[in-house]
């Protein structure tokens, strides 16, 4: 199972592991979808502030960049 999150972490999934009984029996991979403005609005509010965005997050570090990126955003704390 550790093998399975990995991967999908690596191509910006979240990983969820099934148990059944206390012992894996599956791995699902979610993945957030970006809005079709998002990159728009994060580009307007960066031009705005003249700061470039930071995205703070608790999630997967891999997940969380790669989401980022999407949306022009390149610092992942």
């Amino acid at each position: 199972a550790s093998a399975a999150v990995h991967a999908l972490q690596e191509r910006g999934r979240t990983a969820v592991v099934v148990l059944c009984e206390h012992r894996p029996v599956g791995v699902l991979g979610i993945t957030d979808q970006i809005r079709p403005e998002a990159a728009g609005t994060v580009a307007a509010v960066a031009r705005l502030t003249g700061a470039a965005p930071v995205l703070l997050t608790g999630d997967n570090h891999a997940t969380a960049t790669q989401l980022a990126g999407q949306v022009g955003i390149s610092d992942v704390r």
